[in-house]
């Protein structure tokens, strides 16, 4: 029996072949969209094991190294950003656009920081330094509306 694959799932599949990031022996097309559209369908930052909870209740059958896996391929095709803060698990966000965020220092929820103007710190660094610069991550802490009405760090 042949199972029914959607055409978007075809085409991350083959992209993630061909560039490498997957393996026709590692890789399950069935999943890739289900998980995919779970992130996409909330705003949370969640971790691995919130989007496998969630895309359980689509495919009771799948594993949680499955949601991993088809994660780590999102991530790399630049479909989804993989977000591995300080000191905590990895969250993803299924906004692939270059956006800052901010962690509360209580819960460790993350929440999109938009800003109006976009500061281009890879230019300033360049301009400062030697190095050659090829990326960069901003992690902005604060204390959320939550757990500043219970007293956190006050």
């Amino acid at each position: 029996m042949l199972r029914q694959i959607s055409r978007p799932a075809i085409g991350l599949l083959c992209c993630a072949l061909c560039t490498g990031v997957a393996t026709a022996q590692a890789t399950d097309p069935a999943p890739i969209l289900p998980v995919l559209e779970k992130l996409k369908s909330v705003t949370t930052h969640p971790g691995a094991d919130e989007i496998y909870d969630l895309v359980r209740k689509r495919l009771p059958r799948i594993s949680l190294g499955t949601v991993y896996r088809n994660l780590e391929i999102l991530s790399k095709l630049g479909e989804i950003q993989k977000l591995e803060t300080g000191g905590s698990q990895k969250r993803f966000d299924g906004n692939p656009k270059h956006h800052y965020h901010i962690r509360c220092l209580g819960c460790t929820r993350i929440d999109d920081l938009m800003t109006d103007k976009p500061v281009n710190i890879e230019k300033a660094a360049a301009r400062l330094t030697d190095y050659k610069i090829v990326g960069h991550r901003l992690e902005v802490l604060g204390i959320c509306p939550d757990c500043k009405d219970k007293g956190f760090l006050q």
